[in-house]
């Protein structure tokens, strides 16, 4: 038993890079290993078909800095503390048209696009 005491924790990591993953994943990686996250690609088109981009209103969440309750049968229940959340595509604009059309989550009504900088990079 004292030998059990001592037993050391698993170190968390201080930040984890996404580019595909699902939102159960991302929950069990900001609860688990990690208190932070970065999502984030290069080919943007990665990021904005995985399944993660259906979970918009989930992603807002993070957004706030509250703190979220995460409840499942399997799984049990755990909550998120202090947890941050970076997203940053780099796409074209076609791809990004694409998920602006096929997002069954309504990402305009939810207040996700309201949360973004999108900006672009022209030729000079």
């Amino acid at each position: 038993m004292a030998h059990q005491k001592l037993k050391p924790l698993e170190p968390k990591l201080p930040l984890v890079s996404i580019e595909d993953s699902t939102i159960e994943a991302l929950h069990s990686n900001l609860s688990e290993h990690i208190p932070n996250a970065y999502i984030g690609s290069s080919e943007g088109g990665i990021v904005l078909n995985s399944r993660l981009m259906s979970a918009t209103a989930s992603l807002n969440s993070f957004w706030s800095g509250d703190d979220v309750n995460i409840n499942r049968k399997s799984e049990g229940s755990h909550t998120l503390e202090e947890v941050r959340l970076t997203i940053i595509i780099l796409t074209q604009w076609s791809a990004l048209g694409r998920f602006f059309k096929k997002s069954t989550d309504d990402i305009r009504g939810n207040g996700f696009l309201s949360r973004t900088i999108i900006s672009e990079l022209t030729a000079a």
